[in-house]
């Protein structure tokens, strides 16, 4: 009998979801012991998470996230703030997560959105961080970045944070995706999907001129996600046409670094860098030529 599986019983969803809640506790018990393998056990907790999502009934979810998080915090009840810090996000992520793979959901997208999950909990643990040790987590990320002279640091912090949680979950799924093949559910990778990747560019670039009027450091942060986007279509672009894509984007780059030079002395300085990313609006031009006109010429030959 094959234990991944989906689950139908009342007793087998129990008895899968206590499996991997106790899993969960030996992490979140070495987590508290050995403090440095945390590095590495916070890339895999999402796995449970993600299997209980996958083959449990969702109705039952809720109840494994309060079942966990009491079971971690009864045996780290001298440390507790481990499981707020590891266990739960990892928890919230990894239901997301499964959701998004049920649904087939390209790699980049399973990222991101575990990305901006970890955002929102670095964010909410900042305060938490601040009232139990006492340690201010952005003047510490200021030092050890070398910017402590630095004076629109705090601009950046959305951005930073952000490419911190994106490292992270771009680790963690690297990692986990070779286990979900066992489970015969592979992360989709393919690129039937470029064309949202062309909204979302056009959507975020929109998104960071309004907000460089207003929160310059949300622009900041739109302009980092077009970027993801960006280069999500430029790698799967490459892989089709290797020599003439990447001859063309390197044209285009040059145009993009000589236009960055040009503006950029006449910036003000907390938006100076907000046009790195002029390559990206490329991606609609390369999309339209590539994707539209080649596919209409297509039809023409098939008809003809």
């Amino acid at each position: 009998m094959n234990f991944f599986k989906s689950k139908n019983t009342l007793l087998e969803n129990m008895t899968f979801m206590a499996l991997m809640s106790a899993i969960n506790v030996i992490v979140s018990l070495l987590i508290s012991f050995v403090f440095y393998l945390a590095i590495i056990l916070v890339l895999i907790l999402p796995l449970t998470s993600i299997l209980v999502g996958l083959y449990c009934k969702k109705r039952y979810y809720p109840l494994y996230i309060i079942c966990t998080l009491l079971l971690c915090f009864l045996v780290t009840m001298y440390d507790p703030l481990n499981t707020l810090f590891y266990i739960f996000p990892a928890l919230i992520s990894g239901f997301v997560l499964s959701f998004l793979i049920r649904l087939n959901i390209p790699a980049v997208y399973l990222v991101v959105a575990s990305s901006l999950i970890n955002l929102g909990f670095n964010y909410l643990f900042i305060p938490v961080i601040r009232f139990f040790y006492g340690q201010d987590v952005l003047l510490t990320l200021q030092s050890l970045l070398g910017l402590a002279s630095y004076q629109n640091f705090y601009i950046l912090v959305p951005t930073l944070l952000f490419i911190f949680s994106f490292l992270q979950s771009l680790l963690s799924i690297l990692i986990i995706k070779d286990e979900l093949k066992k489970f015969n559910y592979p992360i989709n990778n393919d690129d039937r999907f470029l064309y949202i990747n062309v909204i979302l560019v056009v959507l975020f670039t929109i998104l960071k001129i309004v907000f460089s009027f207003y929160f310059v450091d949300f622009a900041y942060l739109m302009m980092a996600l077009s970027i993801i986007f960006f280069s999500d279509y430029f790698y799967k672009r490459v892989i089709k046409k290797p020599k003439l894509y990447i001859i063309s984007a390197a044209i285009l780059l040059f145009i993009n670094i000589f236009i960055f030079l040009s503006t950029y002395q006449f910036m003000d300085k907390t938006k100076s860098f907000l046009t790195i990313d002029c390559f990206t609006l490329l991606i609609i031009i390369d999309y339209f030529i590539n994707y539209k006109l080649l596919t209409r010429r297509k039809k023409d030959k098939i008809k003809a």
